[in-house]
């Protein structure tokens, strides 16, 4: 069995561990935890999570909503804040950047979603249908 600094020992090793090849050539990842270690999508997962805290703690506008699968975020904001709020969460650390997509007509896809503004505020989903074969 082995103990917490064990397991943290080999934690750091694995995250530490960022050497890839691809197309024959190897490279050194500079940034962040290896790729297609399976702890890493877990302490990405944190280290997001701390993150986006702190940046909306800090943010001089507050998101109504900010709901986050991955990294794909749905944000409520007022309209005239959505500029400098996106200027905020970037400036946060330089590695992680957002990018975002409006409304058009009162709609915005979110993952596999369609989500509309009704004319009384309310927020309604429709979920995108896959095609099957059969389709």
């Amino acid at each position: 069995m082995l103990i917490p600094a064990e397991i943290a020992d080999l934690l750091d090793f694995v995250l530490r561990s960022t050497y890839f090849q691809y197309n024959g050539s190897i490279y050194e990842q500079q940034e962040g935890a290896a790729m297609r270690s399976l702890v890493s999508a877990v302490i990405a997962n944190l280290y997001t999570e701390a993150f986006e805290e702190q940046a909306i703690e800090s943010a001089p506008y507050k998101p109504k909503i900010w709901k986050r699968y991955i990294d794909d975020t749905f944000t409520i904001l007022d309209r005239g804040n959505v500029d400098s709020f996106l200027h905020h969460v970037n400036s946060q650390k330089p590695t992680i950047r957002f990018t975002m997509e409006t409304t058009k007509e009162s709609k915005i896809a979110f993952l596999d979603t369609s989500v509309s503004r009704e004319p009384d505020g309310r927020l309604t989903t429709r979920v995108y249908r896959k095609p099957t074969h059969t389709d």
